[in-house]
């Protein structure tokens, strides 16, 4: 998300609904080593805190009363808005409230904004595939964002926002549907040139990594101990040990009952 701020701060703004023209501020918090998602100050001289969540966060709401303290400490005639962008379907608060305080912020789900509306402008494109769709094939907005990106962009800025697409994408799509749904968009840029890309491939050789450490596994405790039931999970279990412990217990031990334990 910081990465889009850096590419188009009028574009991400504008998906909570801040006009054009506003400039990023120091994102550090005075008296403290905290730093908020993003701040930014408009052309009228207030200025915008907004935070980006993902997860379920248990004290968001003392965060933001936090946050809004030390920003009014820095700025204390300045008015304050600010602004939770939630990415993903979880409960966050929109205010704070006890005996003698009060404090509240807007809160923008992507997932109620239109997708299509996104795909508008590169940037925001980025975040199509987490907004809402009449289609439940989130596969297909992802490659249509990747064509707006490929279509509207240079070289350079073209493989940050397919990365951040790719990576924002993780949070609906497992990895291979994002893989697949690149490479069915038109772009100059190689799938295998994006940092989310290089990842999938990584993982790609761990699990056959895995699956092939699990298959021989299985076929020794096989050939000691014969067609047992108990072998799939026996072996899963082993293959997770490194290549010589794994070895040195099934050959010590005399008994698939041995290393069931």
């Amino acid at each position: 998300m910081k990465i889009l701020a850096d590419d188009d701060l009028d574009a991400l703004l504008s998906v909570v609904g801040v006009g054009a023209g506003a400039r990023q501020r120091d994102r550090e918090l005075p008296g403290s080593k905290r730093t908020v998602d993003l701040l930014a100050e408009c052309p009228d001289g207030s200025l915008v805190h907004v935070e980006f969540v993902k997860d379920a966060a248990p004290e968001l709401d003392l965060r933001m009363v936090e946050y809004r303290v030390r920003l009014r400490r820095r700025h204390p005639d300045v008015p304050i808005r600010q602004v939770v962008l939630v990415l993903a379907d979880v409960v966050v608060p929109d205010r704070y409230a006890d005996d003698g305080m009060r404090c509240s912020w807007q809160v923008v789900r992507l997932g109620e904004l239109d997708a299509r509306a996104l795909l508008a402008q590169p940037t925001t494109a980025a975040l199509a595939v987490l907004g809402s769709t009449e289609t439940p094939d989130r596969s297909a907005v992802l490659t249509a964002a990747a064509a707006v990106i490929a279509e509207s962009t240079v070289a350079d800025r073209r493989a940050v926002l397919l990365g951040a697409a790719a990576t924002l994408a993780s949070i609906v799509l497992p990895g291979a549907t994002i893989d697949t749904a690149l490479r069915e968009a038109t772009m100059p840029v190689p799938i295998r040139e994006l940092p989310y890309a290089r990842m999938l491939i990584e993982e790609g050789r761990e699990e056959g990594r895995e699956e092939t450490a699990l298959a021989i596994t299985s076929a020794i405790l096989r050939r000691r101990f014969g067609d047992d039931p108990r072998v799939p999970a026996v072996a899963e279990r082993l293959a997770d040990l490194p290549v010589d412990e794994c070895v040195a217990r099934v050959i010590g031990a005399t008994t698939l009952d041995e290393l069931e334990g």
